[in-house]
């Protein structure tokens, strides 16, 4: 393919490429490009046309829009165009643009012939025409009919009615996308079955079917035939294994913005309960129908939360005693069970019941009192009341009383349904006064208790029995109450409007009713999704004291609802619900009536109304109030029913009706024609002159009309045909006025009627006060329901985009001249954003998601119609150019918004981008895919486009991530198998072949280089989480399809191996996302034809950079089957990589061969199973055969030894087959290194390391090492006897043997770190005559120290290691003229038991490799800058600065001698900060601590009577700490109750004193000294020794002092006081490699009480010189000065030096003159520093301190005045003595 842009790649190397054999892939054919949009390459709002689309007129928001965008465009272009000049990279993405030729790929005959050749694939190629197809689905409904009835009328019906009315009636309008379900990445948070290792890992194969001695598949002849196909089986193989992904146990935190399937609205969501009636049964018997009336009250709120269920348990017999009733009943009236919704279960809810019985003409009092008796009723009596109600029956039948009541507390505090089976509720008589509201007091009076402190209620027990005074009915009232589970329904239930909900079996007689729930505003979960018109009428209470009729008593009340107003005696609408057993629907309601009641209340009285849809003003409810003749009199037949007049309730108001609340009207008792016109109230009489005496409540159920106003004068203004555009736009701003819960309930009808509206005015104003009126719509709704980011739109908007929303929104009317639905949100948008001021677009911005989907799917359904969208063939001329310009500039400008919004409100800008991004994905599904891809180049490429900025990258990717999981991404980046054209333009041809994810790798690459881990660490996780889905993808789960997906990623090998260094210091977790995507497309990518060829042809440096990378793999994963399955995949790329690079990496010095080396070290260094390890050692057998050059010819390498140490290690496993082909493999390499050298020298020497690097580990069981060793000398006595080679081979095996047994005696040891060190020095020594091994044991010896922290021992050992080296350089001539030392002596400063140290062996350079010496990689000038750096940096840890910068000294000599003045400047900045840290630390650095620790006793064995200095660290400051480090260490071995410490004063100085103590010791015991030492130094030292450092380092003289007297006590008075000094000095000085040095001599001093006492003085005057001296650096430390003055010269202290000069001085005739003359020069000498301290503390101190300051100056004054007569006294102990005096004038 021609590849314009390839050569200004800027990432690739330029380097000479190494030959190799070319492959034979033909060059893929260049495919033309189709049509494109004409735009930058960068994103940049495009010129507008100067017609707006559709061949629409501009309005003069599309002229200010194209205005206000032409300068934004000129300056994007102009940013273009430079970056295009400067950035070769926007130069290519350009060229990509230009050459797109996916649409026309994807129609061409190519995608049949690849599907027919490869049907694997056909998930990949080939996508159903019908893929994306507009379906037309019946509503899916929960009754047996529509909600809309066929007796539902709308003509007349205002038009918005007309549109609910359709909303509620038509079929779903879906866009049906088939592969929806693969665009998720969901799917990486489905955890799959653990991942486990291959079953024959599991198995121990040290059994008796081990194969016995060495391997005989190893040893026969090496065949490379074989071996490559063994190769080819393993790459094979490698395919069978489980996915990387599937065992990949990194985080998981994918982007899941994605597509769901939202369903349908459900308003059934809530808790259900579902009640049954048992039984009511009195105890005088049922005789008379009785009807029970329940309803759920919230009685703290004193509110109602449900409809009443009205229902009866009379038996026929009973209910024929009111033949209209038993006539009317229906299996819907006569249900005894009901469903109750509760939306917010609480210990507040209550089950309100009310009884009610036949108008009996008797006062509730009297008509209860026969019930009350029950079975003590006599017969009579009872007959008489029997009589009564069927004479009752007859005459009032129609009309009922109150009875009883009763109620049930349904929640427990914690919201659980506290009611259940066989449910008894208690009854009482009804109160003639009682309402809802005093039946809500009279709960709150039994169940609640207020305290008389506060306000807060505590609730009695449910179980307990309520305060009720009241007497109860004997009855057995039982019901059943249980939770329904969520969607469980009822079989033969019917809705609250009465329609069947399915299942309703035909044959259904018992039917269960769901009853109504009356939500808060707060409790709305759901739109209204059925149709529902239902009004409830509530009577409160009517007072008709003041009617002219003084008969105005027993007062019943019927409703009815008429159409007009002609006549109110008319007959009602048969709108009514049937009460029970009623017919389902009435003309009218009669109420109860409460006998002798002239102001009757009404409780739990509800009347139920199906509203028609058309009501209109005229539509009004009528009351009519009867008095009820209920006494009949004798001999005359009185009318029951006498009217007393009726009240007039209007339904419809001021466009809506009547708002939800208390009302109250006046009764007229006078009646004429039009009664509702203003004229006829002349006309009317009322009662108590037209006072409101009749109050009620009313509330509606309507999912058509809102009891809002707002809502109400929108929906009637924007359904006119003709609308003002000032009315329009005043009812669009009332909008804002309506409460949430109205908006969400009717938000199907609200925003058909707003896009309605959008499409229909074209007005600038109007449509984009619509669209901002729509986006508030849309945030309030969302606001009730919070979601996560991820989701991004609520569930109700989703639906309702879904289901409901069609291209002929609102469509009442026909709108031929409407704009279509996309066009005119893509209008009103464009026109709003020049007045982002004037307006608040973020309200659009976060509904961006809704708004996009609505042009989607608007586009959608337009293609459906036009019959394109399931066409075959291109899709260029789907859309009109006009559209798409109009798109992209849309487009366009949101990129720069988000870019705007990142700076004030980055969670908004996120939004943006993610509505964007799926709403590119939903355009590669209708549109021309080469001008969609063009869209998201140019808006990716446009948001940060250097990547600097982590938000902005983090919003680019997320971008990324969810473009690249649209469901059919491969496809449109044509995953045809192209081969490599030229390797070194190989990402721009990617790019060109494969647009969308050339893009992403651009985007990676240029990140990965960032500094910024959060910028790196979001690009590489996007591209795994997109690796990663379509991994996961079950279409792709073929071998083929996995390749051809790793074929496309296929440059993120190259990408990620120019970022190797990044990758190998990244942090773990972004290392492991690394890792694995590299990994994923190594294992599956084209071996032959793309990575083979790719390493063929790239440069050298290339290709270490990928195995260095490569490396970094291996050490990546800690999961053990995903550390198991990536070691697979790195072992068979590393074996074809050596396959290929076999010349290369044969050459001497050859760059490729170390890191080859690293990565099969890496891959071994680990605990492997065994069947990856059976695998590497094929390939170690191969490597050995393949490249003995390597292993044995090159010199100073250390290939031979790295293996032999791998191998060593697997000698020594649990698994005999393992065991066996290690040892066979060493038996390779002793044969191979004799084929090649004729001797096995280096073997010899490397085998011999190797196992001293096992001396690391803390085994002490080498049995099976040592077994395998027997193998291998057999076989070698097999093969060549015992002579010669033979020989030669056993004592390679002797030597190991040795070095396993020094390591077993260093385990046995590791109780004791001393004795450790000393073992792992001993070995070392036992090397002289083989450098490279004492190298070794050094090494193990530091890193051993560098465990411990014993950072000086370390060093040391790094020293003394450079100083061998040093020796080697000096020998070989290499070192003259380097300015590197040239002798052991150059590092005494440092470290002074260097040139002690036993020396190299006498073996010529020249030499070395047939002696088999210093071939190790340390012996060279690199090896000693290495060793002196480690030394500087442990130094360096330790505190020890001046014995750093000492060894940094030969790296400047060194750096100034090659004139690599960068690198000496780095040195000399090194020593700077050195120094720096010096001068901070001055007075501040604590070193080591000295302890003398003797051993004394026989089970000491060898250590038995020895005596070592121990150096602690600074923080061991006391003995007590040392000693439970010892007893514990020592404990392990012999028993800490073995252990026994020995007091100090006990004396073990001599041979003697120890014999004599032994011979009355436990033998039973191990007994130890520890004593505290220093360091020691004589006069002449100190004056040397002027620092902290310089008095501890290179020192072995240590010292401790003892006390005693002459008699047995320790101590005594001063003029007893003796004091023992005793001198210990160690084989070596500290530092050393050791931190347990043997004392080799001992020298002890004893001084005189007048020596001791001098030496007292002599300390004081020591601590005061200190002081003084610290004053020249300007930090003199007062707080010790005046301790010391306080102890020396206050008079209540002084007692010390005035007792010795009243002890010593005074009798002086008693001590030699020397020892008085010289007490009597410290005495002198202290008076004099004393007057120095007061001076130098009298000018530091402040004035709080004066007061001591004079102190100290009178204690001063007074011992002077009294010591001067002694000294003069003193004075003659000798007039010659060459003492000399000191005066006051005398300098310190």
């Amino acid at each position: 393919m021609a590849d314009p842009g390839a050569d200004l790649d800027p990432r690739h190397d330029q380097d000479e490429r190494h030959s190799s054999d070319p492959d034979d892939d033909p060059p893929a054919a260049a495919a033309p490009a189709s049509g494109n949009l004409d735009v930058p390459a960068a994103a940049g709002a495009r010129k507008m046309s100067s017609a707006s689309p559709s061949g629409q007129p501009p309005t003069r928001a599309w002229a200010k829009m194209r205005s206000s965008f032409s300068q934004a465009k000129r300056v994007q272009t102009e940013v273009v165009e430079e970056v295009h000049e400067s950035h070769p990279r926007e130069a290519l993405i350009g060229d990509v643009l230009k050459s797109l030729h996916v649409e026309k790929t994807l129609t061409d005959k190519k995608i049949a012939d690849e599907v027919k050749s490869h049907p694997e694939l056909k998930a990949m190629f080939v996508v159903a025409e019908d893929d994306v197809a507009v379906e037309e689905q019946p509503r899916q409904l929960r009754t047996v009919t529509t909600s809309v009835t066929d007796d539902v009328d709308v003509s007349n019906a205002e038009p918005f009615v007309q549109e609910a009315i359709r909303l509620f009636n038509q079929p779903w309008t879906r866009v049906h996308k088939k592969s929806l379900e693969y665009g998720s990445y969901a799917n990486l948070l489905t955890d799959s079955s653990p991942p486990s290792l291959p079953a024959e890992d599991s198995v121990d194969f040290d059994g008796a079917t081990a194969p016995p001695g060495l391997d005989e598949h190893v040893l026969r002849n090496f065949n490379e035939q074989e071996e490559a196909k063994r190769r080819t089986a393993l790459a094979q193989k490698l395919m069978s294994h489980q996915p990387l992904f599937t065992v990949y146990d990194g985080p998981r935190n994918p982007v899941l913005c994605a597509r769901g399937n939202p369903q349908a609205y459900d308003d059934q969501n809530c808790m259900r309960v579902l009640f049954e009636a048992e039984k009511l049964e009195f105890a005088v018997g049922n005789f008379e129908p009785m009807f029970v009336s329940v309803a759920i009250y919230d009685v703290i709120r004193r509110v109602k939360v449900t409809e009443s269920f009205n229902f009866d348990l009379n038996s026929d017999g009973v209910i024929s005693l009111l033949p209209e009733r038993k006539a009317g009943r229906t299996p819907k009236s006569t249900a005894r069970a009901a469903i109750f919704p509760v939306e917010r279960p609480s210990p507040d809810l209550f089950l309100a019941v009310k009884v009610e019985k036949i108008q009996s003409g008797q006062e509730n009092a009297a008509a209860v009192e026969p019930y009350m008796k029950g079975s003590g009723l006599r017969p009579k009596d009872k007959e008489k009341l029997v009589a009564q109600v069927n004479v009752n029956a007859q005459r009032l039948g129609k009309f009922l009383q109150p009875f009883a009541h009763g109620y049930l507390p349904l929640f427990d505090d914690n919201g659980r349904l506290h009611c259940g089976k066989a449910t008894r509720i208690q009854l009482t008589r009804s109160k003639n006064d009682l309402g809802d509201d005093s039946f809500c007091d009279l709960v709150s009076k039994d169940f609640y208790l207020k305290n008389k402190g506060n306000e807060a209620r505590s609730r009695r027990s449910v179980n307990a029995t309520p305060l009720l005074e009241r007497k109860l009915l004997p009855c057995d009232f039982v019901v059943n109450c249980r939770q329904l589970k969520p969607n469980e329904e009822i079989p033969g239930c019917v809705t609250s409007t009465l329609l069947p909900v399915i299942p309703f079996p035909p044959e259904t007689k018992q039917v269960t009713r769901e009853m109504q729930a009356f939500t808060d505003k707060q409790e709305a979960s759901a739109p209204l999704s059925e149709y529902m018109h239902t009004f409830y009428f509530y009577p409160i209470s009517v007072n008709l004291n003041r009617h002219p009729n003084s008969s105005s008593r027993n007062v019943a009340l019927k409703i009815r609802l008429l159409p007009d107003d002609e006549d109110p005696h008319a007959p009602g609408l048969p709108v009514c619900y049937g009460r029970s057993s009623q017919p389902d629907f009435c003309t009218e309601i009669i109420t109860s009536s409460t006998y002798h009641q002239t102001r009757p209340w009404f409780f739990n009285e509800e009347v139920k109304i199906r509203l028609p849809a058309n009501v209109c003003n005229s539509h009004h409810l009528v009351v009519h109030f009867y008095h009820l003749a209920c006494q009949q009199k004798r001999k005359k037949d009185v009318q029951v029913e006498n009217e007393l007049g009726f009240a007039v309730i209007p339904l419809f108001e001021d466009g809506r009706i009547v708002p939800d609340d208390q009302h109250a009207r006046p009764v007229s008792i006078t009646y004429c024609q039009h009664y509702m016109k203003p004229s006829a109230v002349d006309k009317l009489k009322y009662v108590d002159g037209g006072k409101q005496v009749f109050t009620y409540r009313t509330r509606l159920e309507s999912s058509i009309y809102s009891q809002e106003y707002n809502l109400n004068a929108f929906l009637h203004v924007a359904s006119l045909p003709t609308t003002q555009e000032i009315q329009l736009t005043r009812s669009l701003n009332g909008l804002g006025d309506v409460d949430g819960f109205t908006q969400l309930r009717f938000f199907p009808l609200l925003a058909n009627m707003l896009l309605h509206t959008l499409r229909s005015h074209t007005e600038d104003e109007v449509a984009k006060n619509t669209l901002f009126s729509l986006a508030r719509v849309l945030g309030t709704v969302s606001s009730l329901f919070p979601t996560k980011m991820n989701t991004e739109q609520t569930p109700v908007l989703q639906t309702y985009l879904a289901y409901l929303l069609d291209d002929h929104a609102a469509a009442h009317r026909t709108d031929d001249d409407a704009l279509p639905l996309h066009l005119a949100v893509m209008r009103a948008w464009l026109a709003a954003l020049p007045e982002r001021k004037k307006y608040c677009l973020d309200s659009v911005y976060k509904q961006s998601l809704f708004f996009f989907d609505v042009i989607s799917k608007s586009l959608t359904l337009k293609l459906a119609r036009e019959k394109s969208l399931t066409a075959a063939g291109s899709r260029a001329n789907r859309i009109d150019k006009d559209t798409l310009q109009e798109l992209d500039t849309l487009l366009a400008a949101v990129c720069e918004e988000v870019y705007r919004w990142h700076v004030g409100n980055q969670k908004l800008a996120r939004r943006l981008n993610r509505s964007v991004s799926l709403f590119f994905r939903d355009l590669f599904g209708i549109l021309d895919r080469d001008v969609v891809i063009q869209m998201v180049t140019k808006y990716v490429c446009s948001i940060d486009p250097t990547n600097r900025d982590p938000v902005h990258v983090a919003t680019k990717f997320e971008c990324l991530t969810i473009i690249c999981g649209y469901e059919h991404f491969l496809l449109i980046n044509i995953p045809f198998e192209y081969p490599i054209e030229d390797v070194s333009k190989l990402f721009s041809q990617w790019w060109h072949q494969h647009p969308l994810i050339g893009l992403l790798l651009a985007e990676v690459d240029q990140c990965l280089s960032s500094e910024n881990a959060s910028i790196r660490q979001t690009a590489i996780r996007a591209l795994r989480d997109i690796l990663w889905k379509h991994d996961k993808d079950p279409r792709f789960a073929d071998p083929l399809a996995k390749q051809r997906i790793a074929n496309c990623f296929f440059p993120l090998i190259q990408i990620i191996a120019s970022h190797h260094e990044i990758f190998d210091e990244a942090p773990e977790v972004e290392k492991s996302d690394w890792a694995v995507s590299l990994l994923f497309v190594l294992r599956h990518c084209s071996r032959a034809k793309l990575l083979r060829h790719w390493w063929r042809n790239d440069t050298q440096k290339s290709l270490v950079s990928f195995l260095r990378a490569l490396f970094t793999c291996t050490s990546v994963f800690r999961q053990p089957v995903m550390e198991y399955e990536s070691s697979f995949v790195i072992l068979s790329v590393l074996e074809d990589f050596m396959g290929d690079n076999k010349k290369p990496i044969s050459l001497r010095e050859n760059p490729l061969i170390r890191p080859v080396f690293d990565v099969l070290q890496g891959l071994l260094d680990k605990a492997q199973p065994a069947s990856f390890l059976l695998a590497a050692f094929d390939t170690i057998r191969w490597f050995i055969n393949s490249f003995p050059e390597t292993l044995f010819s090159f010199p100073n390498t250390t290939y031979c030894g790295e293996l032999c140490y791998q191998l060593l290690r697997n000698t020594n496993i649990n698994n005999a087959q393992i065991r066996s082909r290690a040892g066979s493999l060493i038996w390779l390499l002793i044969q191979v290194n004799f084929a090649q050298r004729q001797s096995i020298a280096r073997m010899k020497l490397q085998a011999t390391i190797a196992i001293s690097r096992l001396a690391k580990s803390q085994s002490t069981e080498y049995a099976h090492l040592r077994k395998v060793m027997v193998d291998v000398t057999n076989m070698a006595m097999k093969k060549h006897g015992r002579d010669g080679l033979g020989a030669e081979i056993a004592g390679i095996v002797q030597r190991l043997n040795k070095v396993v047994d020094d390591s077993v005696r260093i385990a046995e040891f590791k109780f004791d770190p001393e004795m450790t060190q000393d073992l792992y020095y001993d070995v070392s020594v036992g090397y002289v005559d083989s450098p490279d091994l004492r190298v070794t044991w050094l090494e193990n010896l530091a890193n051993y120290h560098k465990a411990q922290k014993n950072f000086d021992e370390a060093a040391e050992c790094e020293l003394l290691i450079a100083a061998l080296v040093t020796q080697y350089l000096f020998k070989a001539g290499l070192s003259q003229g380097t300015g590197l030392p040239l002798c052991t002596t150059d590092f005494e400063s440092v470290a002074p038991n260097v040139d002690s140290e036993p020396k190299l062996p006498d073996v010529p350079p020249e030499k070395a490799a047939e002696e088999g010496v210093y071939q190790s990689d340390v012996f060279g000038i690199a090896g000693l800058l290495k060793r002196l750096k480690s030394a500087s940096a442990y130094f360096k840890m330790g505190g020890r600065y001046e014995a750093c910068l000492d060894v940094l000294v030969p790296f400047a000599d060194y750096q100034q001698a090659s004139r690599d003045y960068v690198k000496l400047g780095s040195v000399f900045s090194e020593m700077q900060q050195v120094c720096q840290t010096l001068v901070n630390t001055a007075g501040s650095r604590l070193f080591g601590n000295y302890y003398r620790v003797a051993l004394v006793g026989e089970r000491w064995g060898e250590l038995n009577e020895t005596e070592y200095i121990y150096k602690e660290k600074n923080e061991v400051l006391f003995v007590q700490v040392i000693k439970d480090r010892l007893v514990a260490q020592f404990g392990q071995k012999y028993g800490a109750d073995r252990l026994e410490m020995l007091p100090n004063t006990l004396q073990l100085n001599t041979a003697a004193d120890r014999k004599a103590f032994l011979a009355t010791a436990n033998k039973e015991k191990n007994y130890f000294q520890i004593v505290t030492v220093r360091p020691y130094f004589t006069k002449a030292e100190l004056e040397d020794r002027l620092t902290p450092y310089e008095r501890n380092h290179n020192i072995r003289h240590f010292m401790y002092e003892t006390p005693f007297t002459k008699s047995t006590k320790a101590h005594g008075e001063l003029s007893e006081q003796w004091k023992r000094k005793t001198i210990l000095t160690t084989d070596r000085p500290f530092p050393y490699v050791k931190t347990r040095l043997l004392v080799t001599e001992r020298k002890v001093i004893e001084l005189s009480p007048i020596e001791n006492a001098a030496e007292l003085i002599e300390e004081k005057i020591h601590a005061l010189q200190e002081i003084l001296n610290a004053k020249h650096d300007g930090n003199p430390d007062l707080k010790s000065l005046q301790q010391n003055l306080q102890g020396t010269v206050l008079p209540m202290v002084n007692a010390g030096p005035m007792a010795i000069a009243d002890i010593f001085l005074k009798n002086w005739k008693d001590y030699p003159a020397e020892h008085v003359l010289h007490l009597r020069a410290c005495m002198k000498q202290l008076l004099v520093t004393c007057r120095f301290a007061l001076a130098l503390n009298k000018s530091q101190i402040t004035a709080e301190q004066n007061d001591f300051q004079e102190a100290c100056e009178d204690g001063y004054a007074t011992i002077s005045a009294a010591l001067e007569p002694i000294f003069q006294e003193a004075a003659k102990a000798g007039k010659s003595s060459s003492t000399a005096s000191l005066t006051e004038s005398d300098d310190f």
